[in-house]
């Protein structure tokens, strides 16, 4: 591996050096019209990969199709305890700190976490099965403040790529 050249470091380079980057720029889709806010098809690159085709995919939640939300691809929140449920657990649910691209009437311009009820049905949807031996009320909260901490930290990361490319998108967002 010592002998690649990572696109991040290739993009660096060429900021800090841009005389010096003798590689030829990639091939850019004129992304401006969904940028000021057009989302219709037409605005989008043709090349883009949202015009291909969908394979089918395994997802259990894509292949439900019963009110899955298309800007993120999940059912309806689910605030209610689980029929089995040891414990009650809080419904609250925390705003992060990452944009939406695309916002719905009605919502902030923020991604919202799952609650601890959320999470655990997310679980249960999932496979999993509670165990007398398995988490407690408490994990749930640890859980969802690792969870938090792990989304924001990995939106920082995308920040710092999104540095290198400032001057084609100033903010940042994501968009599902």
């Amino acid at each position: 591996m010592g002998n690649t050249v990572s696109a991040a470091e290739l993009a660096a380079t060429q900021i800090v050096y841009p005389q010096a980057a003798t590689v030829p720029a990639p091939y850019k889709p004129d992304h401006s019209k969904f940028m000021q806010g057009d989302f219709s098809k037409d605005a989008i690159p043709p090349e883009c990969p949202m015009h291909k085709k969908q394979a089918v995919s395994d997802c259990p939640v894509r292949g439900s199709g019963d009110g899955i939300d298309p800007l993120n691809m999940m059912p309806p929140a689910n605030q209610q305890p689980a029929p089995d449920q040891p414990f009650s657990l809080p419904t609250e649910r925390q705003v992060s700190t990452i944009p939406k691209s695309i916002l719905k009437e009605g919502e902030g311009p923020y991604w919202v976490y799952p609650s601890q009820q959320m999470f655990w049905n997310a679980m249960l949807r999932k496979g999993w099965r509670w165990k007398d031996e398995d988490i407690s009320q408490n994990d749930m909260a640890n859980i969802i403040r690792i969870h938090n901490a792990n989304n924001e930290q990995a939106w920082q990361e995308v920040l710092k790529w999104e540095a290198l490319h400032a001057h084609e998108c100033s903010n940042p967002s994501l968009c599902h």
